[in-house]
């Protein structure tokens, strides 16, 4: 039964969407003001980042067309931004608040992988009880994709917003073998790399196609 009503609430949630993108795009019969329990849309991510800032403000903009259209069937679309102030731990404690006071259904957190991989790990545990989609903006590391194929159904709700990571990886290492030799004529090039989860394929390569 619970996951009936999971696939239940995606699927509305989706379709609901795609309504307020259609009712944006065709010329509006009313502008009547949206009543009633507003649809959330929340936002993790470090306010004071100028990396992080337009993801906010675009997604204000698409809350904001919304409403002025009348909403989603007529109800508001209330857009909450959490401050993690960059840090794993009040990542974590920003979505369990989005999902489980502010019932929000559509969640997106900043692309640091390490945070993304925390809070991923609190959605899994909270999605059969608090029905949500999950989306991570930008983050590189691939273990975020290998839970969701290795683990599923358990983060099917998850989304990643990041180009596979074999067309990204290949075309640096055409880059690094082959122009910049050929063209610079470098001998030698030096990386200096952060030891984080979004540089390890980039150090390591991925091993699984050789690369």
């Amino acid at each position: 039964m619970m996951k009936r009503s999971k696939r239940f609430d995606i699927v509305i949630f989706t379709a609901l969407m795609l309504l307020a993108a259609t009712a944006i795009g065709a010329p509006s019969i009313s502008n009547a003001e949206p009543k009633g329990e507003p649809f959330v849309i929340g936002y993790i991510g470090m306010v004071a980042s100028p990396g992080t800032r337009p993801c906010m403000d675009i997604q204000k903009m698409a809350v904001e067309e919304i409403n002025a259209a009348g909403g989603i069937l007529g109800r508001p679309v209330k857009y909450v931004v959490m401050d993690n102030k960059g840090d794993t731990s009040l990542s974590v404690e920003a979505f369990r608040k989005l999902v489980m006071e502010d019932k929000a259904k559509f969640i997106s957190v900043e692309g640091r992988t390490e945070i993304c991989l925390a809070v991923q790990e609190a959605s899994g545990q909270l999605a059969k009880q608090y029905p949500h989609i999950l989306v991570f903006n930008g983050p590189m590391g691939s273990e975020l994709t290998a839970r969701v194929l290795d683990q599923a159904p358990k983060y099917d709700h998850n989304f990643r917003d990041w180009d596979p990571e074999p067309a990204h990886y290949a075309q640096q290492k055409y880059f690094f073998c082959k122009t910049i030799p050929e063209y610079q004529k470098a001998k030698k090039i030096a990386f200096l790399w952060e030891d984080l989860a979004w540089t390890t394929e980039w150090r390591k390569g991925i091993s699984y196609i050789n690369l």
